[in-house]
């Protein structure tokens, strides 16, 4: 049974690896300027990342799953430490989207084995709130790490922020070394286990849930900082206070969520945080120039975003248990995927209609997820499953 420290363990990593996944958002413009780049090609470097996780969760989760998940997590660890060490000492922008990717190796190692460890230590029908608590990291991750990192960027730089990032990942490895069980086992899975994941609808919709809502969220997020600069002015710092406030109500959604993630269902909390999603990019839409209404928009992003990235996890465990550590790394898979292409889609859309056109994008992604969800729980219905 999880005990405050294991907790405080996996969200903390959470924390640490949601930070180095998307610190590079924050300081995209610095990047730019100090690689002399334009900034849609920088904004590879925030794609490199979330590719590689996404090709190498599904793999990693059928090689490895005769490990201990904390020998996983430890190793994940060590990877993003080295990779942000790795980055920092870039003299290259291949050399630098090389150690990116390698990120991406190590969050794969670490982050579907969060919510499986998390789920599996609960007590039962408690894994919709500790989930929620654990994914709190993420939240801390955007209204400490990200504005943190974007305000650092600025001010002393982005090679000793990406420094800074790998001692964070390190603290990570030891503290899971010292507070998780040494064997936390794993369901074997095989390519039996894959094709039967392949087969029930009702989990590949729900994953196809999770890839529709990332995709729709980098279209936008990936280019935050040089979309704010343009509609309203100001430097690094309003892009702090922006992730910030984003980052805060991303804690009270989580924290909000928290209480009522396993009265509501994982099907009721996605479809209430989609909506929520969808008015902010209304919002974001139409904030062009207001300071005020951009902060509107971050605020319902931020309660929005954060109940998602726990409830489709708990879904999947639902759907089938044994097929959980596999469809929770197809789901991050999917989300991180979404992300890489989005941050893709954001470029072409900014090349081709300007930063304005980003919010509109998005929000017709949203629409195919709410739908695609709607698909997933008449399946699930089908089968007897209303969770």
């Amino acid at each position: 049974m999880l005990n405050r420290r294991q907790i405080g363990a996996l969200a903390f990593g959470s924390f640490a690896m949601a930070t180095g996944m998307m610190v590079i958002t924050g300081m995209l413009v610095e990047m730019a300027d100090d690689l002399g780049l334009p900034v849609t090609v920088a904004g590879q470097l925030i794609a490199a990342a979330p590719l590689v996780l996404a090709v190498a969760s599904p793999t990693l989760a059928l090689i490895t799953s005769r490990l201990s998940r904390r020998t996983l997590l430890i190793w994940g660890g060590l990877i993003c430490a080295a990779s942000h060490f790795l980055a920092a000492m870039s003299g290259s922008f291949t050399m630098l989207v090389m150690a990116r990717a390698l990120t991406g190796l190590g969050a794969a190692c670490f982050m579907p084995q969060t919510p499986a460890t998390a789920v599996m230590l609960s007590p039962p029908n408690r894994g919709g709130r500790t989930l929620a608590l654990v994914f709190i990291g993420y939240g801390v991750a955007n209204s400490v790490g990200l504005p943190v990192g974007a305000w650092l960027g600025e001010a002393i730089g982005w090679r000793p922020t990406l420094a800074i990032l790998g001692g964070l990942c390190l603290a990570v490895t030891a503290w899971v070394w010292l507070v998780l069980p040494a064997k936390i086992s794993q369901s074997r899975l095989n390519a039996g286990a894959i094709l039967e994941l392949a087969r029930d609808r009702a989990i590949v919709s729900t994953i196809a849930v999770g890839f529709l809502q990332s995709l729709a969220q980098f279209t936008v997020f990936a280019y935050i900082a040089p979309a704010v600069r343009e509609s309203i002015g100001g430097g690094a710092t309003l892009v702090a206070v922006l992730l910030a406030v984003f980052g805060v109500s991303g804690i009270i959604g989580s924290t909000v969520s928290s209480r009522f993630a396993d009265r509501l269902g994982p099907v009721r909390m996605c479809a209430i945080s989609i909506a929520i999603m969808v008015a902010s990019f209304l919002v974001w839409s139409l904030s062009r120039g207001s300071e005020p209404l951009t902060c509107l928009a971050m605020v319902l992003w931020g309660f929005g975003c954060f109940p998602i990235t726990s409830a489709i996890p708990v879904r999947l465990i639902a759907l089938n248990p044994a097929l959980a550590s596999a469809s929770i790394s197809f789901n991050n898979t999917a989300s991180f995927g979404g992300a890489a292409i989005g941050t893709v889609l954001g470029a072409a859309m900014i090349g081709a209609a300007g930063y304005g056109s980003l919010g509109w994008v998005g929000n017709a992604i949203f629409i195919a997820a709410l739908r695609m969800l709607w698909v997933s729980a008449r399946q699930s219905r089908e089968r007897g499953i209303r969770y």
